[in-house]
């Protein structure tokens, strides 16, 4: 039976069952290949810790960034702390941009192959992805209008990606134009450019939700709630809470790949206050065809 208040959270494990090559590993491989210095670069400055091979924990470890190993690097055979701040500017702009631009030429490189259903979905039911792919349109054939990309697609120029660590980062000039004008101030520029770099990988969230506040609204009076193939990571909590507060007695169906992860499913949504009477565990292979 098709029903209209059900509503499926899709998370890159769903891309990872068809056997796509989705994972941080094949990220990582296509980065080597795309620039063997980014490559070089995101292992010198960051502190990688994958587990499993899972999208959340690459996200979290953009946390890492060693902005003190980042300013030695810059500040090496010049003590100028205005050249030093202009090396952290063009050193940190570049990761950034390479990095971002790198992950933008991966997600368009991803072969949807082979292109076949795996999965019984309901087409009227409406689909939250966090993935880059277009799975449901190409291969579901699922319509357009019931697809939110909640971070965006590979037709998309601007894709989030990143952490949730916070950082604030302050701007004071003495002389009001909004430029350093004394070596202090310079000085502080150049950590303020390499501190700004992990900011600038914080995945937004907050800002995502009140930028589509009448996207959430859509999700209201539902019964059945399936997650398939998310971590369910601290970072994406929000957009489960705000759908949680909407949805207080609905039934939530949550994918887990092995036994341990059941656990740790079930304590991130009680961390938004579903009861665990609302929460059924299931594994994605329960759903396929036939």
């Amino acid at each position: 039976m098709i029903k209209n208040n059900l509503l499926y959270i899709i998370g890159n494990g769903f891309d990872l069952h068809h056997n796509f090559l989705t994972s941080y590993c094949d990220f990582e491989i296509f980065m080597e290949d795309w620039s063997k210095e980014m490559y070089y670069d995101l292992h010198e400055y960051w502190e990688f810790k994958v587990r499993n091979d899972k999208w959340s924990d690459f996200e979290n470890d953009l946390s890492t960034f060693n902005s003190r190993k980042m300013h030695e690097a810059c500040s090496q055979n010049n003590s100028n702390p205005e050249y030093i701040a202009d090396q952290c500017r063009v050193e940190t702009q570049k990761l950034y941009e390479g990095i971002t631009n790198c992950f933008i030429d991966w997600v368009k490189s991803i072969q949807l192959e082979p292109r076949t259903k795996q999965l019984k979905l309901m087409a009227k039911a409406q689909y939250i992805t966090f993935n880059y792919t277009q799975t449901l349109q190409d291969i579901y054939e699922l319509p357009e209008g019931n697809i939110w990309h909640v971070h965006g697609s590979c037709f998309d120029m601007d894709v989030i990606f990143g952490h949730n660590v916070k950082e604030e980062i302050e701007y004071n000039y003495s002389d009001g134009t909004g430029m350093p004008s004394t070596i202090q101030e310079w000085g502080e520029e150049g950590w303020r450019y390499v501190r700004l770099l992990r900011n600038q990988f914080r995945k937004k969230t907050e800002q995502v939700i009140r930028d589509n506040q009448t996207q959430f609204l859509k999700y209201r009076n539902l019964e059945n709630i399936y997650v398939l193939g998310h971590s369910l990571a601290d970072v994406d909590l929000p957009y489960f809470e705000v759908i949680h507060e909407n949805n207080k007695m609905a039934k939530w169906y949550v994918s887990y790949y092995n036994d341990s992860e059941q656990e740790h499913l079930c304590s991130q949504l009680k961390k938004i206050r579903v009861q665990e009477f609302q929460i059924i565990m299931i594994k994605m292979n329960g759903l396929e065809i036939n």
